[in-house]
């Protein structure tokens, strides 16, 4: 009698079929995606951690040691520059806000194909190389740049201004580079409320100022709060933007890491750096999500 021939996508079904009700088959599923996320994400933040607690190598020593951690926040010149990234990134994530919140708006209310015209025309500088804008804009800030020749000519200003290797450049550059980002998480968020919410709300007599701040708003707050803390994290472990347009003069915390690590050779410094940045983008989106939470849970046309 022949034995029946084995069948790999029938021995699959079975499998699925027998124990679809059990845990066995999510595991199955799950696995590939866990081995890969255990391999690729939590064992180098985990080695990073380990290395951060290591001696440095003019440190020689058995052991762990604070010491790196110690030195970056007990060191003016370490903790001035972890305090300059934290302000520049806030200062981004308020840039993009102000100025993103109004475009994301008008999108979201626009017609289907100017919407879609107007989102190509947004989203088409994210498939150009960040370092190709960096230089574009070192073309325009520059002392011979595009602006001071313009207000040169013009007769506005008699000498350049400071555009680059300034805090003002390394935030102009962060804006136009993380702009979409904040644009398009608002946006996918108010392109689903429904119009008839504010149509209500300026029937029963408030203005449309009234109807943005106590409608509009506390209900796009959740793609409020998605924009604000990715533009955050992004803007505040940047690194070209800094490198070119502000130089040594704007250094921030990606580029102490590059500067600790490759120039001075120093990994466990290097690795609590990264510690220290990792836990504080952790803790402050915490409670920024948890600040942002209230207004949403209120609702409403409340006084």
């Amino acid at each position: 009698m022949r034995r029946p021939r084995f069948s790999l996508s029938g021995w699959i079904s079975d499998y699925y079929y027998r124990y679809k009700n059990t845990i066995y088959v999510p595991m199955v599923l799950l696995a590939p995606s866990i081995l890969m996320l255990a391999v690729l994400f939590v064992y180098p933040i985990a080695v990073l951690m380990i290395q951060a607690f290591q001696h440095a190598p003019t440190d020689p020593g058995k052991g762990f040691t604070l010491n790196n951690f110690i030195k970056l926040f007990g060191d003016f010149y370490y903790f001035n520059i972890l305090l300059r990234s934290l302000l520049v990134g806030l200062g981004t994530t308020i840039l993009t806000l102000f100025l993103g919140y109004p475009l994301a708006l008008f999108l979201a209310r626009s017609k289907i194909k100017k919407r879609d015209l107007l989102v190509v025309l947004l989203v088409a500088p994210l498939y150009t190389s960040i370092v190709v804008r960096v230089y574009a804009w070192m073309v325009i800030l520059g002392k011979g740049g595009l602006i001071n020749n313009l207000l040169t000519q013009w007769g506005v200003i008699q000498q350049p201004l400071p555009l680059m290797l300034n805090m003002t450049g390394v935030l102009i550059g962060l804006l136009h580079v993380y702009y979409a980002f904040m644009v398009l998480s608002i946006y996918s968020v108010v392109l689903n409320i429904d119009p008839a919410l504010e149509e209500a709300a300026m029937n029963l007599g408030a203005t449309r100022m009234r109807t943005l701040r106590e409608v509009t708003i506390p209900l796009s707050m959740p793609g409020i709060l998605a924009g604000s803390v990715l533009v955050f994290v992004l803007s505040m472990g940047a690194y070209v933007v800094p490198a070119f347009l502000g130089g040594r003069k704007v250094m921030m915390i990606s580029n102490l890491i590059y500067t600790v690590v490759i120039d001075a050779f120093n990994w466990p410094f290097g690795a609590a750096i990264a510690t220290a940045l990792l836990i504080i983008a952790l803790l402050l989106t915490y409670f920024y999500s948890k600040l942002l939470e209230s207004p949403v849970k209120g609702g409403g046309f409340g006084g």
